[in-house]
């Protein structure tokens, strides 16, 4: 099986080894016109697959206006690939995302073309990191 994964996200990261998308900014929602930048499609195309791929229900803020989450820029990242690059029909791109849970190689890849997994610490890592520091600052205020 893990030669499978393997073969599949070498596969997928060689597919889409042309396409260069922008960094996703660090920050919670994004506007459709931001979305649209961020995945280099058009706003009436993320509007339809809206309809067809229920992960890509948005938040409707601000005068109803449209706002997506990080992870949905990575998914519509993701069906970009599957429909456009591989030429998988809708039903298909649908199955599979609604399947899928994207490794953390292909997530890294859909997130930026500039991804150094060395530059990347696991929410594991941070949370031990964080604790770490606050048992440190007890200790500090403890002293004084």
């Amino acid at each position: 099986m893990t030669q499978e994964v393997d073969e599949n996200t070498t596969e997928i990261l060689d597919l889409i080894e042309d396409e260069r998308f922008p960094v996703i900014p660090d920050k919670h929602y994004f506007s459709i016109g931001e979305i649209s930048r961020l995945c280099r499609i058009k706003p009436n195309l993320l509007r339809s697959w809206e309809h067809e791929f229920p992960q890509l229900k948005n938040v409707k803020r601000r005068g109803n206006r449209r706002y997506y989450t990080r992870q949905q820029v990575i998914t519509v990242r993701h069906i970009k690939n599957l429909l456009i690059k591989e030429g998988v029909s809708i039903e298909n791109a649908k199955m599979q995302i609604a399947s899928s849970t994207l490794s953390d190689q292909q997530e890294h890849h859909f997130l930026s073309d500039n991804y150094n997994p060395e530059q990347t610490l696991s929410p594991s890592i941070i949370s031990k990191i964080k604790k770490e520091l606050e048992d440190l600052l007890h200790l500090m205020n403890k002293k004084n």
